[in-house]
């Protein structure tokens, strides 16, 4: 079970982020242009330098100087916009506050499986969460009733049902909210909405971590005292034959 959640919350974490990054993607058509129209700007400017240079006599080298200043300058602007970090947290920030619209046709579905409400929006961040939490609680809860019910599809089809059941009274949704505003609670964290997202990934597999853990310690304490039981009763089923044979002897 260890290896099935560092495998699912590692590929949450990867489509989160490819998502995010798909959505800052600034346009390449948009991009390009740009790009093009400032190079050639800059070779009308240079050229414009160099021309007005040649006239006044000695200003061929001012003139190349000139343009590869502009160069340089143009090259550490892009450069500096490239790794502007306010756009890339107002951009993350619009992408993971944007909600979640639900078609007419599956918002019986969604109320059903994610417990949502049409007058209770929801943000793509809480629904990241949500659905991390979902498959964590059913696999936390198959664990569970693996110690009453044994292994097996049985155990998966309860969790299920217990899952749908919290789902549908808003347990999960409250919870996944409480996960989603753990940002909140520290002051860098509470302006970049994909870090808060990131710690709230690692607080939910640190919790379902040591619940799996204590679902194995409760399952082998009832197995060892399941052991000393049946351990018991052969104790005593031979110590009474031993007895009755002994009893039994002329």
């Amino acid at each position: 079970m260890r290896r099935e959640l560092i495998a699912f919350l590692f590929v949450v974490i990867l489509l989160s982020v490819s998502l995010i990054a798909a959505e800052t993607a600034p346009d390449a058509t948009t991009g390009g242009t740009d790009t093009a129209n400032a190079q050639a700007a800059g070779a009308g400017n240079e050229d414009t330098t160099g021309t007005q240079t040649s006239e006044a006599g000695d200003g061929s080298t001012t003139g190349t100087q000139a343009a590869g200043d502009g160069s340089v300058a143009g090259q550490l602007g892009e450069l500096k916009e490239g790794v502007d970090t306010t756009k890339v947290q107002s951009k993350t920030n619009e992408v993971l506050a944007k909600e979640i619209e639900i078609p007419e046709n599956l918002q019986v579905i969604a109320r059903v499986v994610f417990g949502f409400k049409t007058d209770e929006p929801v943000d793509l961040q809480t629904f990241i969460v949500l659905i991390c939490l979902w498959i964590a609680m059913l696999i936390l809860i198959a664990h569970f009733l693996v110690i009453g019910v044994g292994r097996g599809a049985k155990s998966w089809l309860l969790a299920i049902v217990v899952n749908l059941v919290l789902s549908s009274l808003g347990i999960t949704l409250q919870i996944a909210g409480f996960f989603s505003d753990l940002g909140s609670f520290f002051g860098y964290l509470r302006s970049w909405s994909i870090l808060s997202l990131i710690l709230a990934i690692m607080v939910l597999f640190i919790v379902v971590y040591l619940l799996q853990f204590l679902a194995k310690y409760i399952e082998s304490r009832m197995n060892i005292e399941g052991a000393r039981s049946v351990g018991r009763g052969i104790a005593f089923a031979s110590t009474l034959g031993q007895t009755t044979s002994d009893m039994t002897k002329p």
